[in-house]
């Protein structure tokens, strides 16, 4: 993690009443890193005044951050992670063709702001412990079912992150919904081939020989 200024002094500071702020930044935990993804730092009720930012310690990042103002007084501000106390919920009819949809992401706690990822997940029965399979692509707060759900069951993984980097380890997972029915509106017979094989009785064979004279 590191901290940046919009005010390109080269080192955390900010003046929140002039539009300026905190930046932290984040990478991946791998051998490549990837990309740095910037957040502002929640500076709510700071002040008007101009705010100075310090870190109390460069090489223990996160940690807190030191806020001096002219005249509002000192602020401190620590880093914590994200972590869910209430559970997330999924609503919707359990029937091929319909659509779930996460009601709440759940209760969470931690630095402001945190933003959530899904993950639906496909459960052979109403155990969590059989929700082993991750959809492909099915990483919207909704999800229509489809043929491949049926008779299974659904839930939803929340991840949860901050500007503390947790690397995408928080998650909290729904109630499930299911089993998943068959769509009651499928025509009789949708299933079964068109082709025509009617066959009729075999005819016996005949010889035909001229009358004698």
């Amino acid at each position: 993690m590191s901290l940046t200024s919009d005010d390109a002094l080269g080192f955390p500071s900010a003046g929140a009443g002039s539009g300026r702020a905190v930046w932290a930044g984040t990478t991946g935990n791998g051998l490549l890193p990837g990309p740095v993804h910037w957040r502002k730092v929640e500076n709510t009720g700071l002040g008007n005044n101009t705010i100075f930012w310090a870190l109390t310690n460069f090489l223990t990042t996160p940690g807190t951050l030191l806020a001096g103002t002219q005249s509002n007084g000192g602020y401190a501000y620590t880093f914590v992670p994200p972590s869910n106390s209430v559970a997330p919920t999924i609503v919707g009819t359990a029937t091929v063709g319909k659509t779930l949809s996460v009601q709440s992401p759940g209760t969470w706690n931690g630095s402001k702001t945190i933003e959530f990822s899904y993950q639906w997940q496909r459960c052979t029965s109403a155990s969590a412990a059989s929700c082993t399979v991750d959809i492909p692509d099915a990483t919207q707060s909704t999800y229509v079912l489809t043929d491949d759900d049926k008779s299974k069951w659904l839930r939803v993984v929340v991840t949860g992150e901050n500007d503390f980097p947790t690397f995408g380890q928080v998650k909290a997972s729904s109630n499930l919904i299911g089993s998943v029915g068959a769509n009651p509106n499928t025509l009789p017979g949708a299933n079964q081939s068109s082709i025509a094989s009617i066959a009729g009785p075999t005819l016996p064979s005949s010889s035909c020989a001229p009358a004698a004279a």
